[in-house]
């Protein structure tokens, strides 16, 4: 449930949590629905608003909102991440996905490509050489208070961490700040 496919770059982005300890739960699935441990939140009419709380192993309880910006195909993305009980030493995880290869579940749309990851963006790159695309790059950047505590060990070689004490925001286009993605998260609700 805090999965998004970008589209139309197929790109996966993964939202989760990490506790104190450095276990990940890296998106909010169905034994975490069984376990009380993701509830449903507001969300609009047409789906491009969505909220849902989700409570790590540790019981970090954070709520996760996103929002398509204007609602239209290809509209940036934006996601804000914001503790809520239970969150001291914890991380927002940011994880994309791409797959090289026909067999890996990240190949959304057949779109295959490379992840590279800075210290606040990844980029996913389309590989146009194996499938006609017609996309770009896409990048998602972080912004927060950078995670300083014991390294996670996430199941994705490309993510970004910021720390959960207070809110964390991930964002494609243009780079926004937690106030920016706030704001435009509000708008749609």
């Amino acid at each position: 449930m805090s999965a998004h496919t970008l589209l139309p770059h197929g790109v996966m982005l993964k939202l989760g949590i990490c506790d104190q300890n450095g276990s990940c739960d890296e998106n909010a699935n169905k034994a975490m629905i069984d376990a009380d441990k993701v509830r449903q939140g507001a969300h609009s009419y047409f789906h491009n608003y969505t909220q849902l709380y989700m409570m790590s192993r540790g019981n970090c309880n954070i709520s996760v909102e996103t929002s398509q910006l204007g609602g239209a195909a290809g509209a940036d993305f934006v996601a804000l991440l914001t503790p809520v009980s239970g969150c001291a030493g914890a991380s927002a995880i940011g994880i994309m996905l791409m797959t090289d290869n026909n067999t890996a579940m990240s190949a959304a749309w057949r779109r295959f490509g490379k992840i590279s990851t800075t210290r606040s963006t990844m980029t996913g790159t389309p590989d146009c050489n194996k499938h006609p695309c017609g996309v770009d790059a896409i990048s998602v950047s972080a912004d927060g208070k950078p995670f300083a505590g014991t390294q996670p060990k996430p199941d994705a070689a490309d993510f970004l961490l910021l720390d959960l004490s207070q809110p964390a925001a991930f964002s494609t286009g243009q780079k926004r700040s937690v106030a920016q993605v706030s704001e435009e998260k509000e708008f749609l609700q």
